[in-house]
């Protein structure tokens, strides 16, 4: 098997990429039955493909940290079975989280801060005692009203408002 070649799409994916990526979250089954995947594939922040063939998407979606009060990139990553194992995960966030800093140091009308996520699936969970993620730089931020835990990584160039 080949190594993951990772792409950073976002706002750039063209039509017939964004079908390809529904086409894989829909063999899948990768995507809550009340989602429309269109409007996820429009959020699709970076690809990895192994062989040519679509391995994982992160998907990225701005939005407020409540605890914080502040916007961050939300992100989403969802990696077949068969490439869990290796390091498809990590590629996705590393591409997801520079296209999603340089978006935002080159908006900063949109004051996005850095990127977020839930961690969900019982292996995070197991990997989420420490209060930051040494590979990813995520670090604990709170929870969910779920229990989950929310993980934030900020950019190098936010600067938290003067209150």
């Amino acid at each position: 098997m080949s190594a993951a070649v990772t792409d950073a799409v976002w706002q750039v994916l063209g039509e017939a990429d964004r079908a390809r990526v529904i086409a894989f979250w829909q063999r899948h089954g990768a995507l809550p039955y009340d989602t429309d995947p269109a409007a996820r594939a429009r959020q699709a922040a970076a690809v990895a493909r192994i062989d040519g063939e679509i391995a994982g998407v992160a998907t990225a979606e701005i939005d407020i940290v409540p605890q914080l009060d502040l916007r961050f990139a939300f992100f989403r990553e969802y990696v077949a079975p068969d490439h869990r194992q290796g390091s498809v995960a990590l590629h996705l966030f590393r591409a997801a989280w520079q296209v999603m800093e340089a978006w935002s140091r080159a908006h900063p009308e949109e004051a996005v801060m850095g990127v977020a996520g839930i961690v969900q699936g019982d292996a995070l969970r197991t990997a989420a005692r420490v209060t930051v993620h040494p590979p990813s730089g995520l670090a604990l931020a709170g929870y969910t009203p779920g229990g989950r835990q929310i993980r934030i990584r900020w950019f190098d160039h936010a600067r938290v408002p003067l209150t």
